[in-house]
């Protein structure tokens, strides 16, 4: 390998670490922001036409029907949301997966696609997929 093979793969190596830290860390800033109530950062995390799969609530296609569930259950008192056994892959430079365990005042349950894009140097939610697994209160 020459120096020049070498100083490629460790930025290759380098870019993919970034992208897996900075999807991460979007996703965290998210959590973050929905225990704060800001439920215009969290929308404002997703892309335009991104898609929110919410079982049982239901589908929700688009950052305004997205902002309007997160609302309604963030009014409805939903808080204290915590990420356990996280899983990250990154697809390629621009495409992270995020799964997880998660738990709130409310219930719990799994994540089983935070998809996350690089939208011109900020990483967005495209495609978020969860489910609730154990509730306090009625759902559906």
């Amino acid at each position: 390998m020459t120096p020049a093979d070498s100083a490629k793969t460790q930025a290759t190596r380098t870019d993919h670490s970034l992208a897996l830290v900075d999807a991460l860390t979007s996703s965290q800033r998210w959590v973050h922001a929905f225990n704060r109530g800001e439920v215009d950062e969290c929308a404002d995390t997703y892309t335009d036409d991104a898609l929110l799969e919410a079982k049982p609530f239901g589908t929700f296609a688009g950052r305004e029907a997205i902002r309007s569930f997160w609302m309604d259950l963030v009014a409805n008192g939903a808080r204290e949301l915590n990420y356990e056994r996280i899983q990250v892959v990154q697809l390629d430079e621009n495409t992270v997966h995020v799964s997880a365990q998660w738990t709130m005042n409310i219930g719990g349950g799994f994540i089983s696609l935070e998809r996350w894009e690089n939208r011109g140097g900020r990483w967005m939610l495209a495609e978020d997929r969860f489910e609730v697994l154990s509730s306090a209160v009625a759902v559906g």
